[in-house]
């Protein structure tokens, strides 16, 4: 009997429902003011995957080096490689500024 009447003690001190409702969602309404875009971050991470994969080391880029002649293979190789290498550090950044920061 003593467990029930400290139960219910300890669920009197706690907020009612609606209390604790309206609190989650002041919480919210601001959480949703500072988000970031869903459709903006899965478009910068789409175009961003995408361009990289004319590297050499893609499945794209390995066939383009593979069927590129012997004597021309190290140029297109280096290329795509120089190719991969800006669109990684590009890429990224400039879809991050076009499709979640200014969106």
């Amino acid at each position: 009997m003593r467990c029930c009447v400290q139960a219910k003690a300890e669920l009197a001190r706690l907020p009612a429902a609606d209390q604790v409702a309206s609190r989650l969602s002041a919480n919210s309404m601001r959480a949703a003011n500072d988000a970031v875009s869903v459709t903006g971050l899965v478009i910068a991470l789409a175009i961003s995957a995408t361009v990289v994969d004319s590297s050499p080391f893609s499945t794209a880029g390995a066939l383009v080096v593979a069927n590129t002649a012997a004597a021309e293979r190290a140029v297109v190789y280096r290329g795509l490689l120089a190719w991969a290498a800006v669109m990684v550090v590009t890429a990224p950044l400039a879809t991050w500024l076009l499709f979640v920061v200014l969106a």
